[in-house]
């Protein structure tokens, strides 16, 4: 029997969303040049006061932003620098102002719409790729502060790259089905796997209005449908 929930890399490979390219210009082990990856670098607009909850249920609050190469988190300390925390494998989701993000399969994905069994997510992401051109390749339910859990100074690989180097950049923006903390592609296939029982309405919706769950905005309205009429 096949498993419901194709790997990271079969999705990154299936999906066709939202994709972007460009390149970026590294030297010493800072960006340079590339608007693509410096205006997409981050999740969020800007590091903003959030609430993480760990697996275990211990909360911690902090000013954060979530890295889209490294899907990570992120915070700015006393000097200004950007580091990682060292709590990042125990993560189970973050609030940030109005948002709301799960971790799945070391993925931060950001609800979108839910009826509180199945939900409509996003993942937002930045992938280095190869060099084009030169250059050498914690008390539960208590909310503490995040500072209490220590950091890791290393921001992400670009770091680590010597000298001077031109790479690939790609992002993406690509949505899932989610339901009990497993990612599902949006398709024909996932929506009669996850809706059984609305499949012969979503097929008449789906013709009557023209989706394409290549495009956002319809797949957003599709989900927003199927749960309004799930009762019926």
């Amino acid at each position: 029997m096949k498993k419901p929930v194709l790997s990271l890399f079969l999705i990154a490979i299936s999906m066709q969303l939202f994709a972007q390219s460009g390149v970026i210009k590294v030297s010493d082990g800072k960006v340079t040049e590339g608007d693509l990856y410096l205006k997409n670098q981050y999740v969020l607009h800007d590091f903003l006061d959030a609430i993480i909850t760990l697996k275990d249920g211990t909360t911690y609050d902090g000013k954060i932003n979530i890295n889209t190469v490294t899907q990570t988190l992120r915070m700015i300390d006393v000097n200004g620098d950007t580091l990682g925390v060292n709590i990042e494998k125990s993560i189970k989701a973050v609030s940030a102002g109005a948002e709301l993000f799960y971790k799945i399969n070391g993925m931060y994905v950001r609800i979108i719409d839910t009826d509180g069994e199945i939900f409509l997510g996003q993942i937002k992401a930045l992938k280095i790729g190869e060099e084009s051109k030169k250059g050498p390749y914690g008390g539960s339910g208590e909310v503490a502060s995040i500072t209490t859990v220590g950091v890791l100074d290393s921001d992400n690989m670009i770091e680590h790259i010597p000298g001077d180097a031109t790479l690939k950049v790609d992002l993406r923006r690509d949505l899932f089905f989610i339901k009990n903390d497993k990612l599902y592609p949006v398709t024909k296939k996932n929506l009669a796997r996850l809706f059984p029982k609305q499949s012969g309405m979503i097929e008449s919706y789906m013709k009557t209005n023209g989706t394409n769950l290549n495009r956002d905005q319809d797949v957003k309205r599709l989900f927003d449908f199927i749960l309004n009429n799930r009762q019926l």
